[in-house]
């Protein structure tokens, strides 16, 4: 008994040290970034060959169209150079168990890889996997 009594304190101790803010390790809140005004999802974030922040969303082009896009960011997220879109993505199928990703290689080689609607009776669930490559950044 007196051992489980001992077993609370010291958690409850723990847990109560923990919640405190002793001001050694402040906690900053981040700006939010606007990179386009249309809207988007499935965001996914990765890093470029040379090491700057990368955007990928799906935006929403009209009421039933939708477009793969990317953006990158070389000051670490503060701000993001123009919106490139995927060509050829147009028949994304926006969902966030089939999120669109983007690869960028050393090499300079892009690979960009998305799930498009693919109608079968037999499974509902049904996607094709479509890509896009780039061999020169």
């Amino acid at each position: 008994m007196k051992k489980t009594i001992f077993f609370i304190l010291v958690s409850l101790s723990f847990i109560f040290q923990s919640c405190s803010d002793t001001g050694n390790n402040p906690i900053v809140a981040s700006n939010e970034t606007q990179v386009d005004t249309l809207q988007g999802s499935c965001p996914f974030l990765t890093k470029d060959s040379k090491g700057n922040i990368v955007l990928s969303w799906i935006k929403k082009t009209d009421s039933i169209q939708s477009v793969f896009n990317y953006a990158i960011s070389k000051d670490g997220g503060k701000t993001f150079e123009n919106t490139i879109e995927i060509p050829g993505s147009e028949n994304v199928h926006p969902h966030g168990e089939n999120m669109p990703k983007i690869i960028f290689k050393p090499s300079g080689e892009i690979i960009a890889a998305w799930p498009c609607a693919n109608p079968n009776p037999k499974n509902d669930y049904s996607d094709i996997v479509y890509y896009a490559q780039s061999f020169d950044n």
